[in-house]
């Protein structure tokens, strides 16, 4: 079984939120949330535990600020 090892980015690097089904679970948790499930868009705040779907716009995009708590914990 091949291993992935997956590497932070570099400093430089903005942390790029367009779609949190393909992020890196690295890159979510700068974001201070976990992703349990890809296909629903469900995350988890790192901080206090809640956890959310983001409610997508008209035409099919995730709203700004999708990742941000609805506690307000890392936003």
């Amino acid at each position: 079984m091949e291993q992935v090892i997956e590497t932070p980015p570099a400093e430089n690097v903005a942390v790029k939120t367009d779609d949190p089904r393909y992020l890196s679970a690295y890159l979510l948790e700068k974001l201070g949330v976990t992703r349990l499930n890809r296909h629903n868009l469900l995350l988890r705040c790192r901080s206090c535990g809640e956890v959310w779907s983001p409610t997508l716009n008209a035409d099919a995009s995730l709203p700004a600020g999708y990742w941000r708590c609805p506690n307000g914990c890392n936003g």
